[in-house]
């Protein structure tokens, strides 16, 4: 993933200027760009299917391809993590498929969750993470001083909650207050994503055996682990300001973190333009350089967020001078957030 991806982005052309006005029609609703999302879907389906078979102690093909298993603990772990990782790339083409408008789009999309159980994310993103991104109601938005290991669990059971919490008013507001237990569990979308997820397990353990599953409830880890770790760096520490009312102000870009942006991730690095106009396809969003900027690119944000202490540090500084701009409307001297400002002391030491 750390070989591939910089290749990737060497090879590809720069991605560091925003299209014509002229140019952002033509590619809006070009088809074109929807296959490398479903390319990237299907290919990540097929090694999801093949890893089941290669981890199966119930099918053996005798095929190279399929013999090779991992025999240590080391490399059982390494094979989920690379093929966990692989995974949560998809998630992010998914993720871009959930917002097409198109029934097909977004099963397709959802697929890319339903994968490692996560198939609530179609309902828990479109209509609780945009609408609450940067406020403390948004479980997929990282506080200040949180630390990944800290955030990940939370995110995962709020996310989870808000979802059936919302399924629960849609059902009473459609049935009445004292709608039946049949009535609620028949209708709520949470019960029927366990209802796949569950099918799912069975399947691979009828067909494949233990092992197999054991491997899916890796790789199912790994996918959440991925997913939330991208959220964790997204929106770390950004908060919408309220008013007197107690009404947050409206997203714009300084809500969301960016990086510089390549070919490679579906230009989800530019991540402002994606919140404050979630219509946009990945093909034509904006980078906005006066735009919160992490330091260093999305693949080093990765790792460097594992490490608490070391993210904090890092990011930490660019947090007060958001807040700073947010509370006195005036940019810090001391620190810095964007792409266009001169380096302070603090970030040449970075």
């Amino acid at each position: 993933m750390y070989l591939i991806t910089p290749i990737g982005n060497f090879i590809a052309p720069e991605d560091n200027q925003n299209l014509t006005q002229k140019c952002e029609r033509a590619y809006l609703n070009d088809k074109r760009f929807l296959a490398p999302l479903y390319a990237f879907n299907i290919c990540e389906t097929l090694t999801w299917l093949w890893a089941l078979i290669v981890m199966s102690d119930q099918v053996n093909i005798n095929c190279y391809w399929f013999q090779n298993k991992p025999e240590t603990n080391g490399q059982y772990f390494l094979f989920c993590l690379q093929w966990g990782y692989f995974c949560g790339l998809n998630a992010i083409g998914g993720h871009e498929l959930l917002h097409k408008r198109e029934t097909v789009n977004k099963l397709a999309g959802t697929w890319a969750y339903t994968k490692f159980m996560y198939s609530h994310f179609l309902d828990e993103h479109l209509q609780g993470h945009h609408k609450n991104v940067s406020t403390l109601e948004d479980p997929a938005t990282s506080r200040k001083n949180e630390s990944l290991w800290a955030f990940i669990p939370r995110s995962v059971i709020g996310g989870h909650l808000n979802t059936w919490n919302r399924e629960v008013k849609r059902i009473k507001k459609e049935f009445g207050d004292d709608v039946a237990l049949t009535i609620m569990l028949f209708n709520n979308k949470m019960v029927t994503y366990f209802i796949i997820h569950a099918s799912i397990c069975g399947s691979i353990f009828f067909f494949l055996g233990w092992s197999s599953l054991k491997y899916q409830f890796y790789y199912t880890c790994m996918g959440m682990f991925f997913l939330e770790l991208i959220n964790y760096i997204e929106h770390y520490g950004l908060l919408r300001q309220k008013d007197e009312n107690g009404i947050y102000e409206s997203i714009n870009k300084m809500h969301s973190w960016n990086s510089l942006s390549s070919p490679i991730l579906f230009r989800i690095q530019r991540h402002s333009d994606h919140h404050a106009h979630s219509f946009r396809p990945y093909q034509i969003l904006r980078r906005f350089d006066e735009a919160p900027y992490h330091p260093f690119e999305y693949l080093h944000s990765f790792v460097m967020c594992m490490i608490p202490p070391l993210w904090f540090y890092m990011v930490n500084p660019r947090v007060d001078a958001l807040r700073q701009l947010a509370e006195t409307g005036k940019k810090s001297n001391k620190n810095i957030y964007d792409f266009v400002t001169p380096f302070t002391e603090h970030d040449k030491q970075i």
